[in-house]
């Protein structure tokens, strides 16, 4: 749970729509969204987590002067694609959480909210409109994955560690369709299994008595 006392957080934007549709979002949660011109140490001062977007500045210059301003808050990174991971890799190990445009600012809000709120799993990010499933790891790394996969990988997540059956994955991500079969559902999680593979350190699928469970990489 959040803490009762009041959070901040600094959102250094280009679009300045986001920062509006964030304040009217977050005030709920009594959280304050301060939208930055330019960074400083006045600003930086006890805020809990700044939004780095790479359109407002190259990830490297606003990271160096995070650091000269010895600011120890959360930081979560947006690039504008997937490509701009390899480019900027050696600095966004810095970030805490980094995300890949389009972003939605639902979901926007929920990283912010899991983090903020100490729950974050630290290890996926689901981008839905891109279609990316990134990896907090050493690498940062990023899957391609389809609608459903997404969907069949946050159901098994929501339920970490534990296993979900057959049925009630049927019923969560293919709604109460009789068309579909646990063929069906066979065939994604070998697909969503196969791209797991590919990358070190990545969850793990197991097959269990009547379902399946995803485990998280350990750290």
């Amino acid at each position: 749970m959040l803490d009762k006392e009041n959070k901040s957080i600094i959102l250094y934007f280009k679009e300045s729509y986001i920062s509006e549709a964030l304040s009217t979002r977050l005030a709920k949660k009594k959280i304050k969204v301060i939208s930055a011109k330019n960074l400083n140490a006045k600003l930086l001062h006890n805020k809990d987590l700044i939004i780095i977007d790479e359109n407002k500045e190259k990830i490297s210059s606003a990271l160096s002067k995070l650091d000269q301003h010895k600011y120890s808050g959360l930081i979560v990174g947006v690039l504008n694609e997937s490509n701009s991971i390899n480019e900027n890799r050696k600095f966004i190990q810095k970030f805490h959480k980094f995300l890949v445009k389009p972003i939605r600012i639902t979901e926007l809000c929920e990283v912010l909210l899991s983090l903020l709120d100490n729950t974050d799993k630290n290890s996926l990010y689901f981008n839905r409109l891109s279609k990316l499933l990134e990896f907090s790891n050493e690498k940062f790394d990023t899957i391609k994955l389809t609608e459903k996969e997404i969907a069949l990988a946050k159901r098994l997540l929501k339920d970490e560690g534990r296993i979900v059956s057959r049925t009630k994955l049927l019923s969560d991500v293919w709604g109460y369709n009789e068309l579909v079969t646990t063929k069906t559902l066979d065939t994604h999680i070998h697909r969503l299994r196969s791209k797991f593979a590919r990358i070190p350190n990545s969850p793990k699928l197991y097959t269990a008595p009547g379902g399946y469970k995803l485990k998280l990489p350990a750290g």
